[in-house]
């Protein structure tokens, strides 16, 4: 709902808005079965165990020195079977208000506005399975891990849960903690989820002045300057995040030709990104994660692991191993004076018409990036922290220590037990938080720096054809890929694995996932009359861009290939892309303001079908990053048991192709 007044003859405007957005969504299988089955994921695996299917049947062969080796025809990783996997539903509703003045004084168009928000995000989520035995079950050769949700009720912290497992080698970690880890899995116990609820929101507010003043009349000055305010609450209703950012603006456009014909402009901006609120229902919403590792091949099983469908706990009767978290069930601690995630832009270029119908231009950016807000851990326990990493300020170490000395201070005073394991856990976390910011705060900086050049030319419709070119030249270079984790395929903004590790920033500087130098596209149309009201028109397009950098990667952790075992871009690039279409069309005026239009539209006329991805996996065994190395130490790298590594005899192939040739005909009315 919209609602404008032009006031002081027409000097005086006011806009003011005010609007709802609601989304529901819901993401499970139409049949039951599938729903009520535990998902099963298998890594490293072949695709003719898994379905016998004789064109995937392992080949053998020799290699160049002799040596035999058996080929993979279809290997699988991260493939499934049995139920569904992860449910998930959620509705989310958006409230706004605005209202914004705009003021002509003299030679200047002064603008005032605010923007209010109120955000709410209701999610629920649980894995596939019966109720009581809902989980994630991912098989690697010779280990199964189970996956169960878990939350922690307030005054409950997860080290009270690190304790000794049954029939572990593992040693107690502290005797007065009185709770399991595998207490987090007793659906009899109040710490299981078989579905996890959380409801958080989030308001924000925003105040900016503009000020566009025309000095002389071929030059305008945009002056600006933004102010905003975000507050977001987790699932108990507590404030966890409270960012105030300031961001100027300031743009500059003259024409030189002072006749319109030809501008230069040049513009600076800094831009804070709005936390999502799928932050704030993911590590804000009590999510807790176990994870137990079992042994399927010992013959304690009650059923062998090729046989298990999922009906839930098939894992139960095998041998338990190790077990950890990947979530605490309760909100992450956050850094105190947190600073919000931005980044600075400029723009500048040059547009000038050297015909009426002919207009060429070269532009630059440059944009860099500020201060991110990422999770990340330093910590042995898994245990993560919010934080900007690489800049966590003194101020918010000192704070967390003085609340660990403030806290010890009323353990040695405690005399009751309970209160007493209660400090003990609460000094743990605390120290946990601190370690966790003192690595944080020690790693690299985050870096994305993105410069392009692109030329233009644009040749509007006159004379029965028109024409579009552009090329850029551009260079992504840093060591973080951004609110998207384009190396991984993974979109959790604001909690990707950037920082999850202090091995994963290793190797990590470098030409960044999107990083393409070249890129250019030529688009032409020529339209035939026919007759008084119709036409033909005939067009040809032409693409081409440059492969994207290339990686040697390990496993970090079972079933994550995250590991950087060379320097980012080290295995080269993909391959160039190149593509022509072509389009042609019948268009028919049937009035002044109708018409019909039959089209062809050709798509890869040459039937191209070049690799857009490529394995890049280079083994699947754990193995630590070669800091600085270069290809001939990939004969040295060994896994976490000290021998050499295993190569993925798929790696460098091609996994993601080109569209080959295809069409599209179509006929649309007007109007």
């Amino acid at each position: 709902m919209k609602w404008v007044s032009q006031l002081l003859d027409r000097r005086l405007r006011i806009d003011a808005g005010l609007g709802l957005h609601r989304e529901d969504y819901s993401e499970k299988s139409p049949f039951s079965d599938l729903n009520s089955l535990n998902q099963m994921e298998w890594h490293g695996a072949s695709l003719y165990d898994l379905e016998h299917i004789e064109g995937c049947k392992p080949q053998p062969y020799t290699d160049a020195t002799g040596a035999p080796q058996t080929y993979d025809p279809c290997p699988v990783d991260n493939y499934h079977n049995g139920g569904y996997g992860q449910l998930k539903s959620f509705t989310g509703n958006r409230w706004m208000a605005d209202v914004k003045s705009t003021v002509l004084l003299n030679r200047n168009e002064i603008k005032v506005g605010a923007h209010l928000e109120y955000n709410t995000f209701d999610q629920t989520r649980s894995y596939s399975g019966p109720d009581g035995n809902r989980q994630l079950l991912q098989h690697y050769p010779g280990a199964v891990t189970v996956w169960n949700f878990f939350t922690l009720p307030r005054g409950s912290y997860a080290s009270q849960f690190a304790d000794q497992v049954p029939n572990s080698p593992l040693p107690e970690t502290d005797p007065n903690m009185d709770g399991r880890p595998t207490d987090l899995a007793d659906p009899n116990k109040p710490f299981y989820r078989d579905q996890l609820v959380a409801s958080v929101k989030s308001v924000s507010t925003a105040y900016f002045i503009q000020d566009s003043v025309h000095p002389v009349r071929n030059l305008t000055v945009d002056l600006g300057l933004r102010l905003e305010n975000q507050r977001m609450y987790d699932f108990r209703g507590d404030e966890f995040l409270n960012l105030y950012n300031l961001g100027p603006r300031l743009g500059v456009i003259f024409d030189p030709s002072d006749e319109g014909r030809s501008k230069i402009f040049a513009q600076y901006g800094q831009f804070y990104e709005s936390i999502p609120m799928n932050l704030a229902a993911r590590y804000f919403g009590g999510e807790g994660i176990l994870i137990r590792q079992y042994d399927p091949t010992s013959p304690s099983c009650a059923t062998p692991v090729s046989q298990w469908t999922g009906v839930g706990g098939e894992a139960s009767s095998c041998p338990l191993g190790g077990v950890g978290f990947a979530n605490a069930g309760a909100p992450y601690p956050v850094q105190a004076n947190i600073r919000g995630q931005y980044h600075n832009e400029i723009v500048a270029g040059f547009r000038h018409a050297l015909t009426p119908d002919l207009v060429v231009g070269v532009d630059y950016t440059h944009r860099w990036l500020g201060s991110i807000i990422e999770d990340g851990t330093g910590d042995q326990s898994f245990q993560f922290a919010l934080a900007n990493p690489g800049d966590v300020p003194k101020e918010a170490l000192s704070q967390v220590t003085q609340e660990i000395d403030a806290k010890e201070k009323a353990l040695a005073t405690a005399t009751d037990p309970k209160q007493q394991a209660i400090y003990q856990a609460q000094i743990s976390d605390l120290k946990v938080k601190l370690a966790n910011l003192k690595v944080l705060g020690s790693e690299p900086k985050p870096e994305r720096t993105y410069d392009a050049i692109t030329l233009t030319a644009t040749k509007r419709l006159s004379q029965r054809w028109m024409l579009n070119a552009s090329y850029t030249y551009s260079r992504l270079i840093g060591n973080y890929n951004g609110l998207y984790d384009a190396d991984n395929q993974y979109f959790a903004p604001n909690g990707g694995n950037a920082y999850d590790t202090p091995e994963l920033v290793l190797n990590r500087k470098g030409p960044l996932a999107n990083d393409r130098p070249h890129s250019g596209r030529v688009d032409g149309f020529y339209q035939l009359p026919v007759g008084s009201k119709a036409s033909i028109i005939a067009g040809i397009g032409f693409s081409a861009y440059s492969g994207v950098p290339r990686n040697y990667v390990a496993q970090w952790v079972q079933g994550f290939q995250m590991d950087f075992l060379l320097p980012r871009g080290s295995a080269g690039r993909t391959p160039t892309v190149t593509q022509t279409d072509i389009k042609i069309a019948y268009h028919r005026e049937l009035s002044k303001t109708t018409a019909v239009e039959g089209f062809l539209d050709l798509f890869n006329i040459f039937d191209e079908t070049t690799a857009l991805q490529v394995d890049d996996n280079y083994t699947y065994e754990m193995a630590a990053p070669i800091v600085n190395g270069t290809v001939k130490d990939l004969q040295y790298a060994k896994n976490v048991m000290g021998t050499p590594i295993a190569k993925n005899t798929n790696f460098g192939k091609g996994t993601v192709f080109q569209q080959p040739f295809h069409g599209r005909i179509g006929l649309r009315f007007l109007f």
